[in-house]
């Protein structure tokens, strides 16, 4: 029915958190408690030799009227290997092909893209290998959430806002609890539990605006050897392995990304780039 006009005082800033807001994380950034617990995860994975791990996420998205009306459970599974061996297969990330996995065996890396025609049961299937001295640019982060391999405590509780908010317990572990806001492309706060006694993320949840993600890390192995054949460049019936094309035109370096999304941001991505430009094939999440 009618009213009288209301009156709506509000303030426009370019800034992306208020002045008090910024004050208490700054704060947090610097609590001891916190860096503490950071420096215990940067010790520990520096240790790591090997690491084989699976990564389930279930994302819980709102509709109309604020209810959640879709559940959406995905996998993907992660191998490393000091210094140069890796492996992951995101092919239940990827909407449109049936198999996507990408590896290295120290030499050789290569990826396999399986792509199913439209209405039928085959499809194509690349498997393309290109020698490790010519990626030039490689970016691999598994079971560091912040990134401790390359940054010091300080610096990733700073870059990252991250604030301890206390200890829980979780499927019978029990967790120091991390949050922190992270504001690119889109702001969404993320949480993340880590267990006490072998300074490794148990799971990360993230709230933005319309979704919940709750993502579980299982390590299957940690510092055993790898067998050989599972980071090998694959056999597959009927398919012969063929060089990676050249860069061309406006292309100046290959890259490798594989980041289990332990920080937030699954990034699973093979490609080249250049000054103008970038062509890839992968999944990633948010960037």
């Amino acid at each position: 029915m009618p009213s009288e006009p209301i009156t709506l005082e509000y303030l426009v800033s370019d800034e992306e958190l208020s002045s008090i807001d910024r004050r208490k994380i700054e704060a947090g950034e610097k609590d001891p408690r916190l860096l503490e617990i950071l420096q215990s995860m940067q010790r520990e994975r520096t240790h790591i030799t090997s690491l084989a791990e699976r990564i389930q996420s279930l994302s819980m998205s709102r509709g109309k009227g604020g209810l959640f009306e879709r559940l959406t459970s995905k996998s993907a599974s992660f191998k490393w290997q000091k210094p140069d061996q890796f492996y992951a297969d995101a092919t239940d990330m990827m909407y449109t092909s049936s198999a996507f996995v990408i590896g290295c065996d120290g030499q050789t890396c290569w990826w396999q893209d399986e792509s199913p025609w439209a209405g039928t049961t085959t499809g194509t299937t690349n498997l393309v290998i290109c020698p490790l001295k010519d990626i030039q640019r490689m970016d691999l982060s598994l079971c560091d959430p912040f990134d401790l391999s390359f940054k010091t405590p300080a610096q990733a509780a700073s870059e990252m806002d991250l604030n301890y908010v206390g200890d829980g317990e979780f499927g019978g572990s029990k967790c120091h609890v991390i949050e922190g806001w992270v504001m690119s492309p889109i702001g969404f706060l993320s949480q993340w539990w880590i267990d006490t006694r072998t300074s490794r993320l148990l799971e990360n949840l993230v709230y933005w605006d319309n979704d919940v993600k709750r993502v579980r890390f299982f390590y299957d192995t940690v510092d055993q050897p790898l067998p050989v054949g599972e980071l090998s460049i694959p056999k597959i019936h009927g398919v012969s392995p063929v060089p990676a094309e050249s860069l061309g035109v406006g292309y100046t370096n290959r890259f490798i990304n594989l980041r289990d999304g332990s920080d937030g941001n699954m990034n699973i991505r093979y490609g080249k780039e250049g000054p103008k430009a970038q062509s890839w094939s992968g999944y990633v999440e948010f960037n």
